[in-house]
């Protein structure tokens, strides 16, 4: 790949309270890794560019889950109206009459199975199977507890735990304490002064519940995970999407981390010469040395306007 010597990635973020300067040479062993992730990007940020050509659309929005790479959206004429087998319109763009978002028309769940399932799905262009291992503890919070039982086949007869407790009116805090294993439900509900039937009831099943999601847990705990997408629309709107599915991305947060940058926003950049220029909305946390150095604004600024002046003049 032919290596851009002069280029500026912006900030992503258009107001930020501070800014941190840095500079990086690009012949360190951290420059050569930046460098390899940004000739990573420039490629994935091409194969967007490509596809969105191959179907028509002139623009569209970066995936929100990359920092190179990916396609979120697509920015479409609304007149003609684009091919409704293909496109669907999923949102407007502000003081913007003659263009909207749009996305696929299709229709997509999330599954989960056994890992070793996943061969048995069909060979079809409606499932995408994922190819990666996950364990119980790994989907909590993306999967529902009792979808993963049933992929193991295991039934449940109880709700979470957390319904009956809130029924029974314990406080957030109190289910915060349960739910990092601070307090056992046992322990909550014996404190608890339970005049009605009906709460005795709830309390019953509540205990009952937990008991069920330790059980379960232990049967889960050395499972295999895998996740699939199911998809449903017109052949072409499928296939569109599973070839968008397939783009290559650099996953957001790549950038931040090879600075051990805590900060949900990428980094801005640019390249001039034998250096990087790095601009953040939160310190690094590596060594400051001499290849890595702080810098200011006005050196930001600087760099800034001689690649743009650089890149004027070869347009011309």
């Amino acid at each position: 790949m032919k290596e851009e010597k002069a280029k500026v990635i912006p900030l992503n973020q258009e107001k930020v309270a501070d800014k941190f300067y840095y500079k990086l040479r690009v012949d360190s062993e951290l420059g050569k890794k930046f460098l390899d992730i940004c000739n990573q990007g420039v490629a994935a940020d091409k194969a967007a560019d490509k596809f969105a050509k191959s179907i028509g659309a002139k623009s569209y929005i970066q995936s929100m889950y990359a920092d190179f790479g990916g396609i979120q959206a697509f920015i479409l004429p609304i007149e003609p109206e684009p091919n409704p087998s293909l496109w669907k319109k999923v949102d407007n763009i502000p003081h913007n009459t003659k263009q909207a978002v749009y996305w696929f028309n299709v229709d997509v769940s999330l599954h989960v199975c056994l890992y070793e399932e996943l061969d048995k799905l069909p060979d079809d262009i409606t499932h995408i199977k994922g190819q990666k291992k996950y364990t119980y503890q790994d989907l909590l919070g993306t999967i529902k507890r009792k979808d993963m039982a049933a992929a193991a086949g295991i039934e449940m007869k109880y709700t979470d735990p957390v319904v009956f407790l809130s029924y029974l009116k314990f406080t957030e805090a109190e289910i915060k304490k349960y739910q990092s294993g601070k307090l056992s439900i046992t322990r909550m509900i014996a404190s608890k002064f339970l005049a009605r039937k009906r709460d005795k009831q709830m309390a019953e099943m509540a205990i009952k519940a937990d008991e069920e999601k330790k059980a379960i847990l232990k049967q889960l705990c050395d499972k295999q995970f895998g996740l699939y997408n199911e998809v449903s629309g017109a052949d072409e709107a499928i296939k569109a999407y599973n070839e968008a599915s397939k783009l290559p991305v650099i996953p957001a947060g790549t950038l931040n981390s090879l600075f051990q940058i805590q900060s949900s926003r990428r980094i801005g950049f640019a390249r001039l010469n034998e250096w990087f220029y790095i601009i953040t909305t939160a310190q690094a946390g590596i060594n400051i040395d001499e290849n890595f150095l702080s810098t200011t604004a006005d050196t930001w600024d600087s760099v800034v306007t001689q690649i743009k002046e650089s890149q004027n003049k070869k347009n011309k």
